[in-house]
């Protein structure tokens, strides 16, 4: 089997998503990063981040108190992750990139740590967000969509797409997460 791959400049993919990102809709975006790089590499990305989005991008720092994608319109919100636990225990074995933790200047960047969840988000602080996939999305809103919604409205919660998903468009999860208050 082989496998096609293509080099893409980050500094070009930001430009895009910085021009493109308040298109349809003037809500946050959020950009989930996940780092695989040297420290060097990592700060380059940091200082390419600040100077491609701008007054647009708003870390924990900069938030309101009690953020809400109302309060957040217009902003793009950082979920960045180093490498995992399990990444580290590979160790430094041939072809694998060196066990390196997020710099300083990416961390500060960062807007929320996150957590993949398969129930109903509960007791989660403004801060933290909730990750649900496509799949258990769609069944808390068919069983529990009240009380998914009402969670939505203190924190802010992910749909990840589906692996399987064959067209690049965005997940919009309104239509699941109404889908049983009509």
């Amino acid at each position: 089997m082989s496998h096609f791959q293509v080099r893409l400049n980050a500094d070009e993919i930001l430009e895009l998503i910085n021009e493109k990102a308040f298109m349809a809709s003037e809500y946050p975006l959020i950009l989930a990063i996940r780092v695989r790089a040297d420290q060097e590499s990592q700060k380059k990305l940091a200082q390419l981040l600040v100077r491609i989005f701008g007054e647009k991008l708003c870390s924990k720092s900069d938030s309101p108190p009690v953020p809400s994608p109302f309060h957040l319109k217009l902003k793009i919100l950082l979920e960045i992750s180093g490498r995992s636990n399990d990444d580290f225990s590979l160790g430094s074995q041939s072809g694998l990139p060196m066990a390196t933790p997020l710099i300083d200047e990416l961390e500060t960047l960062n807007f929320f740590g996150s957590e993949i969840i398969t129930g109903i988000p509960q007791g989660k602080g403004p801060f933290d967000m909730s990750v649900m996939p496509e799949t258990v999305a769609s069944r808390v809103a068919t069983s529990n969509s009240d009380v998914l919604v009402e969670a939505g409205e203190s924190q802010i919660i992910r749909v990840e797409p589906n692996d399987s998903r064959v067209d690049c468009s965005n997940y919009n999860p309104l239509g699941t997460f109404m889908s049983h208050n009509l």
